[in-house]
């Protein structure tokens, strides 16, 4: 309990530092540079990954292992290339089925250039590595190492997926148009930027994320670092933005309800195969893998 306390203290600690640094990144960038509520998400990420660190130093984990990085370099690029391909794999899959029943359609105007395919290539590839690499080393890196340590493997795969799936749903409003910035206007836009209604309509995008985290702490604990992790989340995370460039929602199939409302892209579909995923992994990986993590 006292683990999970300490999350939701770090978690806040989190989103306030973040909500403060746009203020003097906006001063150091100039007020046109970047609008403030992007900056906002911009800085709350650094602040997490600065925190990460904090939070295994606060706890007495700060080390390779507390990381996830614990493993020789070539067997740690190994997993992550074996993750970026399954995880491309499975969106690829997801994708392949909505366009089958209907729910998608190749997108008509595309410029099939060298050039834009080049370009979209190396974009959600760099995407991919970037957010995979940042949000496994918070989420299933420090956080995972934190709460396996004091609360045992199920609290920390189901706490730590939570939390990853709720911060995704932190959306910060844009700051009203003339309105000056100050000192506080990261806190202000901070208050609105929790939107239960919208969390309503997306309850099966939620579930969706939660499933995924869960799927990513399982490999954290079955292989005893985030190689994998990273892996998959990127190729997850590349593959997404390839199929939003090439393809576009069709309205009109019987099948709607297997896709949110507003993503167009995930939603129960996305949430059963993940769901059965989980499962298998489990039965695959029937061991005490805390012993792994924790060695």
């Amino acid at each position: 309990m006292i683990a999970i306390l300490h999350l939701l203290a770090f978690i806040a600690c989190v989103f306030v530092a973040g909500a403060l640094l746009a203020w003097p990144l906006s001063l150091l960038l100039g007020p046109d540079t970047i609008p403030l509520h992007k900056l906002v998400g911009h800085s709350t990420v650094l602040s997490g990954l600065i925190g990460a660190f904090i939070f295994l130093a606060l706890n007495g984990a700060l080390n390779r292992s507390g990381l996830g990085y614990h493993v020789p370099a070539t067997r740690f690029l190994r997993n992550v290339m074996a993750g970026l391909i399954g995880g491309g794999i499975l969106l690829l899959i997801i994708e392949v089925i909505l366009l089958a029943l209907g729910l998608h359609t190749a997108e008509p105007e595309l410029s099939w250039s060298v050039g834009f395919i080049t370009k979209t290539l190396l974009l959600a590839l760099l995407t991919g590595f970037i957010v995979g690499i940042i949000e496994e080393t918070i989420f299933r890196g420090a956080i995972i190492t934190v709460l396996v340590k004091h609360n045992g493997m199920i609290t920390a795969i189901l706490a730590s997926s939570l939390v990853y799936a709720l911060v995704h749903f932190v959306k910060f409003p844009a700051l009203p148009a003339g309105e000056e910035v100050h000192w506080f206007s990261g806190l202000t836009l901070l208050a609105n930027a929790f939107n239960l209604n919208f969390i309503g309509r997306s309850y099966d995008v939620l579930l969706t994320l939660f499933l995924l985290g869960v799927i990513l702490a399982q490999l954290r604990f079955y292989t005893g670092n985030i190689a994998l992790s990273i892996g998959v989340h990127a190729g997850l995370v590349m593959m997404m933005k390839i199929t939003r460039e090439l393809t576009d929602y069709l309205p009109g199939s019987s099948f709607e309800f297997l896709i949110n409302d507003i993503d167009r892209q995930f939603g129960l579909l996305s949430a059963l195969a993940l769901l059965l995923i989980s499962i298998i992994l489990f039965a695959v990986f029937r061991t005490d893998a805390r012993k792994k993590l924790i060695d």
